[in-house]
């Protein structure tokens, strides 16, 4: 398995308030986590630092190769919980921090399973025979609309409420996470990535950046991408073949 990985604070922004991890455990079991922060001051750099670094501690002492599926799905769960608890906590704990808070995507791979848990608008992809499928439903005020079926997709993309999301880590004390399986197969991409990626480039445009670049480029290719495009957010993209 392959895994490449990279980020910029886009055109736009002073700063990068996205994070992100990986680890392979071997050529056949991985993980891969995205947090895009949000918060007043350095409180979204911060918000999503913690929980990229809560969820990496919790792995290192608990994930191990080969699990059974079940017990996966409990960790995810697990992680994630600790992860809004611990920026939760630190916002408390600081009224310059108050009301930070970060969207969360992450995957584990574990032989032919995959498995993810997520909240806010960070996305996770499979691509599969030069066909991409969206993983994840984003927990946005326009995607309930669209839902509702009050919009639809393509006016979603210009709508001026398009960048509030309705769930993330370390906002209240508790959190309810998503969780999703999919089975692979081998030369299957799995991509993470937050909306600043996802908002600049379209699924099918990730595709063709995954089918015409050496795979160790195509994170920082995609991220390039987005910023000829105006990078209007910070970008992050996380890619792990199998």
């Amino acid at each position: 398995m392959q895994i490449c990985a990279f980020s910029d604070k886009g055109q736009l922004r002073d700063n990068n308030e996205d994070s992100f991890a990986y680890k392979n455990l071997d050529d056949q079991n991985a993980y891969m986590i995205v947090c895009d922060g949000m918060g007043g001051r350095s409180g979204g750099e911060i918000a999503s630092k913690c929980a990229v670094d809560s969820i990496v501690s919790s792995f290192s002492r608990s994930l191990v190769k080969n699990l059974p599926s079940n017990t996966v799905r409990h960790l995810l769960e697990s992680v994630s919980v600790t992860a809004n608890q611990e920026v939760y906590d630190l916002a408390q704990e600081n009224a310059d921090l108050s009301g930070m808070g970060t969207t969360l995507v992450v995957a584990i791979v574990s032989g032919t399973n995959l498995h993810i848990a997520h909240a806010g608008d960070s996305r996770a992809y499979l691509i599969r025979g030069g066909r991409i499928i969206q993983l994840t439903v984003d927990h946005s005020v326009v995607q309930t609309l669209i839902d509702k079926g009050e919009l639809t997709t393509e006016q979603a993309k210009v709508h001026p409420r398009k960048n509030i999301i309705t769930r993330a880590l370390g906002v209240y004390d508790s959190i309810d996470i998503d969780l999703n399986e999919a089975s692979l197969l081998k030369d299957d991409i799995v991509l993470l990535c937050t909306d600043g990626l996802s908002n600049c480039i379209t699924p099918d445009e990730m595709v063709e950046v995954f089918s015409d670049n050496d795979f160790e480029n195509c994170a920082k290719v995609l991220v390039d991408k987005a910023n000829t495009l105006g990078g209007p957010d910070n970008i992050t993209a996380v890619a792990a073949k199998i």
